[in-house]
């Protein structure tokens, strides 16, 4: 056994804070492995907070501590405080139960005996999806790849998504005339990054749900590929415009598509209703509300793009100032890392319309 090392996760009030904590040391634990050492390793959650667990940040610190567990081999031992607040509630979403039957942490036995379950919105929860397919089979059959993404839609639509997702939007606040279209779209959304994450990422895909008095939170998160990787394996025009950049392929993977259900469709009809999408790939993050996606529209190219780079300075102007740590306005809304994290994450945000 070589060095100890802990990672703390920090409070998981954002994904900026995970970020922050997180990814210098997992890059160091990575190199660490790959060249053969037998590290020690430690998840420190002394840091979180009754109230202020972030749901996307929680099913984000799944994703990216299965892909570690995969590489390590074994399960993390977690320093945990006994706070049976912060213990109940990641006991009601799900968060022990996957931990433990994908083998991806350890704690002690009694850490979470003794408390009353169950308080937490029970619409709030994290499921994951790991039925990952042969990739190489599919993509060289067309005819078995439309078959297999069609059904593993419908399958997922219909056992887990809707259901839940509809459930999310039972509230007064939320008018029946908005609510369906918008569920079917969700459901359709969240199928179709799932699916993506399955195929393409090859990685499981683990979705959080969450509903607070204040509005409505969907994310799906994998340690795949990411955005770049998948569409220059998948999209030969990439290479063409030599992308290269993760924020780039976050970019027009936004806005490149005008089918009627897709990422971009998503994204206009949540930011029509004053939500946004937060979307995080390797070693950058961006964030679209109404204002930057209307000026992104108006600004990207639909006709050019695969012959020439819609670059994210070209639709959003120079990048936000790292130095500053806040977002200075709606149209600097992106930010490059200097660590990186493997794989995907999208955040849907929908407030509740109280007018």
């Amino acid at each position: 056994m070589d060095e100890e090392i802990i990672i703390n996760v920090g409070t998981l009030s954002s994904f900026n804070s995970l970020y922050r904590n997180i990814a210098p040391k997992l890059q160091y634990v990575t190199d660490q492995i790959e060249r053969g050492h037998d590290p020690a390793i430690f998840w420190d959650f002394s840091y979180i907070q009754s109230g202020k667990i972030n749901m996307s940040t929680l099913t984000a610190f799944l994703s990216i501590a299965y892909n570690l567990r995969k590489l390590y081999g074994k399960s993390m031992p977690t320093i945990m405080k006994w706070d049976p607040y912060v213990l109940r509630f990641l006991s009601d979403v799900n968060f022990f139960k996957i931990a433990k039957e994908l083998d991806i942490l350890q704690w002690h036995p009694n850490l979470i005996g003794g408390m009353v379950a169950k308080l937490t919105n029970p619409n709030s929860k994290i499921l994951f999806f790991n039925d990952i397919p042969d990739q190489k089979e599919l993509l060289d059959d067309l005819f078995k790849l439309n078959d297999w993404k069609e059904n593993k839609r419908e399958e997922l639509i219909i056992k887990e998504l809707r259901r839940r997702i509809d459930s999310l939007f039972f509230n007064e606040d939320f008018h029946n005339e908005s609510k369906y279209p918008l569920t079917h779209l969700l459901s359709l959304t969240v199928a179709e990054l799932v699916v993506n994450s399955l195929l393409h990422g090859q990685d499981a895909a683990f979705v959080g749900f969450q509903r607070t008095a204040n509005g409505i939170t969907v994310c799906v998160c994998d340690s795949g590929n990411g955005f770049l990787s998948s569409m220059k394996k998948n999209q030969a025009w990439v290479g063409y415009v030599k992308m290269n950049k993760n924020i780039d392929a976050l970019v027009n993977a936004s806005l490149m598509t005008r089918d009627e259900i897709g990422l971009k469709k998503a994204i206009d009809d949540i930011t029509g209703r004053n939500g946004y999408i937060n979307l995080s790939s390797v070693d950058c993050e961006l964030i679209w509300r109404k204002n930057n996606w209307l000026v992104a529209n108006d600004k990207f190219n639909f006709e050019e793009y695969k012959y020439k780079l819609q670059s994210v300075e070209m639709v959003l102007g120079e990048k936000l100032d790292q130095n500053k740590g806040h977002w200075e306005n709606n149209l600097e809304s992106y930010k490059n890392f200097n660590s990186k994290l493997r794989g995907t994450r999208i955040t849907f945000e929908i407030p509740i319309n109280r007018n």
